[in-house]
């Protein structure tokens, strides 16, 4: 996935905010530029130019909604800043999206009743 051109993954995120958009999530969604970065090893300061989905909720901060991801099952790590959730798809396997758009749904649900 390392491979994978920044074009490519930003058309994955448009997908991926355009089902969670018509699920009716209540989530604010938008791409963004930014930079995945390689682990440790032999080159840990390597940055790829990708695409990321910023995600922001109207009754709930991006750390809070980050908490709840961690919590969830499956738990999903993400990103927080500049008050947004950050999500990095060139992370995430085309068959792993459904189980991500789950616990989105349901992190955006709790938020709305947890005001």
């Amino acid at each position: 996935m390392l491979g994978t051109s920044a074009d490519d993954v930003r058309a994955r995120a448009r997908a991926f905010a355009a089902r969670l958009e018509q699920a009716g999530s209540g989530l604010s969604l938008a791409i963004v530029d930014g930079v995945s970065a390689t682990g440790g090893g032999a080159a840990p300061t390597v940055e790829i130019p990708t695409a990321l989905l910023r995600v922001t909720h109207p009754a709930r901060d991006a750390q809070r909604l980050a908490e709840a991801l961690r919590a969830g099952e499956p738990a999903v790590v993400a990103r927080v800043a500049e008050g947004a959730l950050l999500l990095d798809l060139r992370t995430v396997a085309p068959d792993e999206e459904e189980a991500l758009a789950a616990a989105l749904l349901r992190a955006a649900g709790a938020a709305g009743a947890a005001g």
